[in-house]
């Protein structure tokens, strides 16, 4: 069986008590309320503020990756312009070398320049080399 509530009596409130809780009321609703309420009423700011933070995060590190791309790029292509210079200055150099080089000039330049004379026939040796040397593979 159920047991029976007692009945709620009814008090009715003297003006003085009226006057004490309508003066808390105001105190409560003008003081100012602590942070953690305070961030909570406003959690949507914090949100926002979280969500704009992280875009320019994201914002800045792409831009400089591309910064980073870009002087990478600059850096290769200053690069390939030296290399090419060093293969112009090469193939001239080479152009210089293989005309100079036929023996008529090479004996002109060793008797006049360098006072060289030609070998007489008991200072020509002959080597035979082997089959496989320093310079011929696989036979």
């Amino acid at each position: 069986m159920a047991t029976k509530r007692k009945p709620f009596k009814y008090r009715p409130y003297s003006q003085q008590e009226l006057i004490n809780a309508h003066i808390r009321y105001e105190a409560r609703k003008n003081a100012e309320p602590p942070l953690v309420v305070r961030l909570f009423r406003n959690r949507h700011y914090v949100g926002l503020f979280i969500c704009g933070f992280a875009v320019f995060l994201a914002c800045s590190g792409f831009i400089y990756i591309n910064v980073q791309f870009s002087n990478q790029q600059t850096q290769l292509q200053s690069l390939n312009i030296e290399l090419q210079e060093v293969k112009s200055r090469i193939n001239a150099t080479e152009t210089i070398i293989a005309t100079q080089i036929n023996l008529d000039y090479v004996r002109q330049r060793a008797s006049e320049e360098l006072g060289m004379t030609e070998p007489s026939p008991h200072q020509i040796i002959y080597l035979t080399l082997p089959e496989e040397s320093y310079t011929i593979y696989g036979k």
